[in-house]
C-alpha cells in the first residue's frame, strides 16, 4: 500500500515539476518572441510607457458614445456599419493622419475621423525616456436603434 502511495506522491511531483518546467520554457519563448517584435512606424522594439487615453478604454468608450452624432442623411437612408480608423497619436498627445481602413460610407467615414479629431487628451508613448509618435486603430459602430 505504502509503495502504492509513494508512486502516486511520485508521479504526482513528476507530473507538477514537468507542468512548471513546461509553464517556464513557454514564459522564456514568449518574453523573448515579445522582445523581438517589431514596431515599423518608429524602429523601436518596445515602449517603456504605452500610449493611452485617460480612463483607457473605458475612456475611449465614453468619448465616442459622448461625440457620437449620427449624420442624418445616413440615418434617413438606414445606412449602418463599421468603421475603421488608423490614426497616428503624436508626440503632443492629439490624433493626426488620420485614415479610414474600413468604409461604412461617406457619411460614417467623415463622422467616425471627426470624434478621432475629438481626440485630443492621449498620453503620448516613452520610449528611451522620450514621447514617441504611436499609431493606433480605433473601430466605431454605428447602429440604428
Amino acid at each position: 500500500m505504502r509503495t502504492i502511495i509513494f508512486y502516486i506522491f511520485f508521479l504526482s511531483a513528476f507530473a507538477i515539476v514537468n507542468a512548471q518546467e513546461s509553464i517556464l520554457s513557454e514564459k522564456k519563448m514568449i518574453e523573448k518572441n515579445y522582445k523581438e517584435i517589431s514596431f515599423p512606424y518608429e524602429g523601436f522594439k518596445l515602449f517603456e510607457k504605452y500610449v493611452m487615453y485617460p480612463n483607457g478604454d473605458e475612456g475611449i468608450i465614453n468619448h465616442i458614445i459622448k461625440t457620437l452624432k449620427y449624420p442624418k442623411r445616413a440615418k434617413k437612408d438606414k445606412i449602418e456599419g463599421k468603421v475603421i480608423v488608423d490614426f497616428l497619436i503624436d508626440i503632443d498627445g492629439k490624433a493626426k493622419d488620420i485614415k479610414i481602413i474600413q468604409s461604412a460610407g461617406e457619411e460614417l467615414d467623415k463622422e467616425a475621423i471627426r470624434i478621432i479629431k475629438k481626440m485630443d487628451l492621449w498620453i503620448p508613448a516613452i520610449q528611451n525616456g522620450k514621447y514617441v509618435k504611436t499609431r493606433l486603430q480605433q473601430s466605431i459602430g454605428f447602429k440604428l436603434d
